[in-house]
């Protein structure tokens, strides 16, 4: 009878203040769900073609070799997840970019934690570009960092002008957005009206087509191509 008084004593003196002040466990989130996408790229191939998942799939880790190896999982609208198991493989395989399949060109994007494999836009990729016909003292990268800005977007350059074929060239990364055309040229001033063309020439170039100067299709897919007709097309 006792205990039974004693328990009416504390209900008696409940009220929502201790409610309150009773501290609750906060679950933490699981972590395996923050880190879901560390080590994963998303990728498409640029094509409007059907493209051999199987066959995709055994070239690039034929041609990749990841030292921890690599999973590559198809997911829905052509897109393809990557997953690796090592940060140096990872960055091995973006430092390598471009790459291709079957002449086409395939856009990668590293993916955060919080992004969604199947909504990032693929749309940009890293390519090498060669500055021709600069003239000396305009090799800086000041220099390089405008013309990656109009040529795309500037990622990096080599600060070394590489000799070939008796002439000399910068060579800078950009980042570019496929659905603009490539940019073949660019005007530079070097004394006071006094002009010269630096030209581009792009690295490991995909399928390509010259009229509309877009990557990812040839002539018989070409739209601006089929505007022409039978209009004969004069290239330089």
């Amino acid at each position: 009878m006792a205990n039974v008084n004693h328990v009416d004593t504390e209900l008696a003196n409940l009220n929502i203040n201790d409610e309150e002040e009773d501290p609750m466990v906060v679950l933490e989130e699981n972590k395996a769900d923050e880190e879901l996408y560390d080590l994963c790229l998303v990728g498409r191939v640029i094509t409007d073609s059907i493209v051999n998942f199987t066959s995709l799939r055994n070239t690039l880790a034929d041609l990749w070799h990841p030292l921890r190896g690599v999973s590559i999982i198809e997911l829905e609208n052509k897109r393809i997840l990557f997953r690796f198991y090592s940060e140096i493989d990872l960055k091995r395989v973006m430092d390598g970019m471009p790459w291709f399949f079957n002449r086409h060109l395939i856009i990668f994007h590293r993916l955060a934690r919080d992004e969604d494999p199947n909504l990032i836009p693929l749309w940009n990729a890293a390519f090498w570009v060669q500055i021709h016909n600069l003239p000396k003292g305009v090799t800086s990268e000041g220099t390089s960092r405008q013309l990656g800005d109009f040529i795309g977007k500037f990622m990096e350059y080599n600060s070394a002008m590489v000799t070939r074929g008796g002439g000399k060239f910068m060579r800078i990364r950009v980042l570019l957005d496929i659905r603009k055309p490539l940019k073949r040229k660019k005007r530079i001033s070097i004394e006071q009206n006094k002009f010269i063309y630096v030209i581009f020439q792009y690295e490991r170039l995909s399928l390509f087509y010259f009229i509309c100067g877009r990557l990812g299709h040839g002539e018989s897919f070409c739209e601006v191509r089929l505007t022409l007709g039978n209009q004969q097309v004069e290239f330089g």
